[in-house]
């Protein structure tokens, strides 16, 4: 796949927002962390088959791909990826 990988503003911030409460205990951590997700985000443009397919409404097809205890939420436009969002595990398992 020869896309590119497109981060929202929603996406960074929750990345941030992690990484920021993960450093209160751990610098480190945090930044490996962040390392970890943010590649699992760039391995979707090698490996596109992975996804799977969370939410889909007429032309909306939102997919997810689990990331270091966090669920990494996409849409494809073409070859593109859109990173929607970042949602910790724990947040997801609330909602049921």
């Amino acid at each position: 796949m020869a896309g590119e990988l497109i981060w929202s503003r929603t996406a960074v911030d929750d990345i941030d927002a992690i990484a920021t409460w993960i450093a209160r205990d751990s610098a480190m951590h945090a930044r490996l962390l962040v390392e970890r997700v943010m590649a699992q985000g760039e391995s979707l443009l090698d490996e596109p088959g992975r996804p799977r397919l969370l939410v889909e409404l007429d032309e909306i097809r939102v997919f997810d791909l689990p990331a270091a205890g966090f669920r990494v939420l996409y849409e494809r436009h073409g070859d593109d990826l859109h990173l929607l969002a970042v949602i910790h595990n724990e947040r997801t398992n609330d909602a049921d």
